[in-house]
């Protein structure tokens, strides 16, 4: 309990480390000299398994950018990123889309075969073609190449966004053993201050998000 403890401070001092003012230049570099060592160490529940965070970080970096590491940030840095200048990586090019069929079909504007989420997002190609895909799949019907790599565009915007809501990091259990994510743990906690929150550790958590979120 006291290691957990420990690791609760941690990320404390972690969310509001990000959530301190920068310029937008700033934002969108690595942080130096922060230590992420025990950050990495803090176990997350994803599809019903417990990892460590950075082992999540990591896998859910690759999948989004292709890399484990994008412009000098190591992906746990990334995460935090993310989690907290939302606005900002919006307007990055950052999921990959190298499929160059699917590029031309859906008319989209890359740079080194990536895209922005907000570029994404906006394109009515896009949308129109997500629609078409989500209704062969619920109904059953096979996939070609061209909708199964669209699938998997559609599967790197939604993830990025789950990251940067907090809806994907499942990172403490709550007071009842019931492991929550950010963005639930913000919600049942919408407008605690440092003076109000309750002596449990969920309240301690809910107040750092509130600062990123």
């Amino acid at each position: 309990m006291k290691v957990l403890n420990n690791f609760f401070k941690v990320f404390l001092l972690a969310c509001f480390l990000f959530s301190s003012s920068l310029s937008a230049e700033e934002v969108l570099k690595p942080k130096e000299g922060f230590d992420f060592s025990q950050i990495k160490t803090i176990p997350i529940l994803h599809k019903g398994r417990h990892k460590p965070l950075d082992t999540f970080a990591r896998e859910t970096v690759r999948r989004i950018t292709g890399s484990e590491t994008f412009q000098g940030f190591e992906a746990i840095e990334l995460l935090f990123s993310w989690l907290t200048y939302t606005d900002q990586w919006e307007e990055v090019p950052l999921i990959k889309i190298h499929y160059r069929p699917l590029i031309k079909h859906l008319q989209l504007k890359t740079q080194d075969n990536m895209i922005s989420p907000k570029d994404l997002s906006q394109s009515a190609e896009f949308n129109l073609f997500y629609e078409t895909v989500r209704s062969m799949q619920e109904s059953g019907q096979k996939l070609g190449e061209l909708e199964r790599e669209g699938a998997i565009l559609v599967d790197r915007l939604g993830l990025f966004r789950q990251i940067a809501s907090g809806e994907s990091l499942t990172l403490f259990p709550s007071s009842d053993n019931q492991w929550e994510s950010l963005a639930n743990l913000a919600a049942r906690y919408p407008s605690t201050s440092l003076s109000e929150a309750p002596p449990l550790n969920e309240a301690k958590v809910a107040l750092g998000v509130q600062a990123l979120l």
